[in-house]
């Protein structure tokens, strides 16, 4: 298909994982992005990688001691 890309060479371009790429089309992040085939997505040529979003998990900490454990 001319003009698309596949989700291998979509994650050899952006140095991620086939996985993530899929899951990225699936979450609708490459505007239009299409399966091919009920099967195989492809990725418009001039598509830019979504950035990176990480978390950070808040850690629940205790100052001082439990008077409950015995």
């Amino acid at each position: 298909m001319n003009g698309f890309i596949n989700v291998h060479q979509a994650a050899a371009k952006w140095d991620v994982t086939p996985r993530q790429i899929q899951l990225w089309c699936k979450a609708g992040k490459f505007e239009g992005a299409l399966k091919w085939n009920n099967r195989d997505w492809v990725i418009p040529e001039n598509a830019e990688r979504p950035p990176i979003v990480r978390h950070k998990h808040k850690l629940n900490k205790k100052i001082g001691g439990d008077s409950n454990n015995g």
